[in-house]
């Protein structure tokens, strides 16, 4: 729960539409949509950096700074250079990125200049961290009934993480609206454990009857719905 408490709590301002439209646009998926777009957008600015920030001089500076990636990013290009050549995550790039990078720490070595933390924090981190904060934001001013209504038919659940931080600051702006968000989330997770109960009864070697691909994949929404999904601000926050 410390991450809750260090989180400022917004004030009530303009909402974005392209936000909002992006947020409404999540519901329709399984999984957090708070975690989900921050995934989205980490994927995105590794992609980016590799197909048009490779000889940026501002970019290779801020790489020097933090040893290149975080660990998490840093699995996360190789998670990413696996996926195919659709990702833009080609050979060329990222090795000159890396030797760079090592040709820096050879030198640093040399001189015993020898630090057991990077000076400067992750790119994709910073990145991450923001684009966290500005769907946060833009689900608590940009908040009402129709928003409200496209999260309860959809597929989406809030993380525990997520929910807490959007619950707890819409308290202070509209009472009304946070006990509606909390019944919906009540809601989808009675829905959700109910689904968990017709597996496990399914399964049973007296059933006659197999249990669904949604059924059996409860437990993976259980799981998200509790620890939040792949990103880095879910990771760090442990």
């Amino acid at each position: 729960m410390e991450a809750i408490a260090t989180i400022r709590r917004p004030r009530k301002i303009k909402c974005s539409r392209i936000l909002y439209g992006e947020l409404i646009n999540s519901f329709s998926s399984y999984g957090c949509p708070i975690c989900r777009l921050t995934r989205h957008a980490e994927e995105k600015a590794i992609t980016t950096l590799m197909y048009e920030r490779v000889n940026d001089p501002s970019t290779r500076n801020q790489l020097l700074r933090s040893n290149g990636f975080c660990p998490f990013h840093a699995w996360m290009v190789v998670e990413l250079y696996r996926r195919g050549p659709d990702t833009s995550i080609e050979p060329l790039g990222l090795t000159i990125i890396l030797a760079d990078i090592l040709k820096h720490e050879i030198n640093n070595i040399k001189k015993d200049n020898l630090a057991s933390s990077p000076a400067g924090e992750c790119i994709i981190c910073k990145i991450a961290r923001e684009t966290e904060k500005s769907y946060l934001d833009s689900f608590i001013n940009c908040i009402n009934d129709k928003l409200l209504k496209e999260y309860s038919t959809g597929k989406s659940i809030l993380c525990i993480k997520h929910y807490a931080l959007i619950s707890l600051n819409l308290y202070d702006i509209n009472k009304e609206l946070a006990k509606k968000l909390k019944e919906i989330q009540l809601n989808k997770l009675n829905k959700l454990y109910t689904t968990a109960l017709q597996y496990i009864k399914k399964t049973d070697y007296r059933s006659i009857i197999e249990p669904s691909n949604d059924e059996a994949t409860a437990w993976f929404r259980i799981l998200e719905f509790l620890d939040g999904y792949k990103t880095s601000t879910i990771i760090k926050s442990c």
